[in-house]
């Protein structure tokens, strides 16, 4: 079996907001946009590290934004000059990553981040009335 495949990175929370702070968000990109595009239209503001460009898990399309991570920290302040410039005839937004907020101090590489966020109930009789319980349809909806 190939070692590669079977090697699992584990990282401490401070090494994830460190690569975080080396990290910038590209959003509004076409969907015809590579790691290779991405990594040449961002070469100029230093070496890079990393390219992600997110996929829905279910269409196996791009979601239209990318993660791109540099080796060096100035590269970051370097590459926010392309924010709103056109790329692949998309207005493309770059900012820096917001560092992540995880419940644990170890996350894995096939683990995903979880984020702490309060319980808000988004139906109205739920805000109404507090014994409020959802119940599913008992029929399929069937318009012929």
């Amino acid at each position: 079996m190939n070692e590669q495949a079977t090697t699992r990175h584990v990282f401490s929370k401070e090494q994830i907001d460190e690569m975080d702070t080396r990290t910038i968000v590209v959003t509004n990109l076409d969907t015809t946009a590579t790691e290779d595009d991405l990594r040449k239209l961002f070469d100029f503001a230093g070496p890079i590290k990393n390219v992600e460009v997110v996929f829905d898990t279910r269409t196996l399309m791009p979601k239209g934004f990318a993660f791109v991570e540099f080796e060096i920290l100035l590269s970051v302040e370097v590459a926010l000059i392309y924010n709103q410039t056109v790329f692949k005839n998309r207005r493309i937004g770059v900012k820096e990553k917001k560092a992540s907020k995880t419940d644990s101090s170890v996350v894995g590489n096939s683990q995903k981040l979880t984020f702490t966020k309060p319980f808000v109930p988004s139906h109205p009789a739920a805000k109404r009335n507090s014994k409020f319980v959802w119940r599913a349809p008992t029929s399929k909806y069937a318009p012929y």
